[in-house]
């Protein structure tokens, strides 16, 4: 799907190259049409655990996967550098997979004229989505 990002014209594919090449992210789902919407492109992405640098200062699992978090939410919020030039995004770190040592994620991407109001209403109907 394509969107406009300032006087660009850009796939939503280019994006999750991006954010692929640019990051220890990857791009598990392109969920731009789950979003409803023509002006926002959104996608389930997932990092693996060793890429979080996640220090030894967890005493139990439950502390482990709060630390995990948090740090997903750190490196997920300095995407800005991969996203398209005149965009805004949210993310949120939503599930930690031990099986598959990572952490899963979903972030939203729109022009930087849309409402943050309107980012966290997507952000929010997508993650009862999954």
């Amino acid at each position: 799907m394509y969107l406009i990002f300032g006087n660009e014209v850009i796939d939503s594919s280019q994006i999750a190259e991006n954010i692929e090449r640019g990051s220890h992210f990857k791009v598990v789902t392109d969920l731009t049409k789950s979003t409803k919407r023509e002006d926002m492109a959104a996608f389930l992405i997932w990092i693996d655990e060793a890429a979080l640098e996640l220090s030894d200062e967890a005493k139990d699992s439950e502390e482990k996967v709060d630390l995990l978090m948090k740090a997903c939410d750190e490196i997920g919020g300095k995407l800005k550098g991969v996203m398209p030039e005149y965009s805004r995004h949210r993310f949120f770190a939503f599930r930690y997979d031990e099986a598959k040592a990572g952490v899963e994620a979903v972030v939203v991407i729109a022009g930087r004229d849309a409402k943050s109001q309107k980012l966290e209403d997507v952000l929010k109907r997508l993650l009862r989505q999954l």
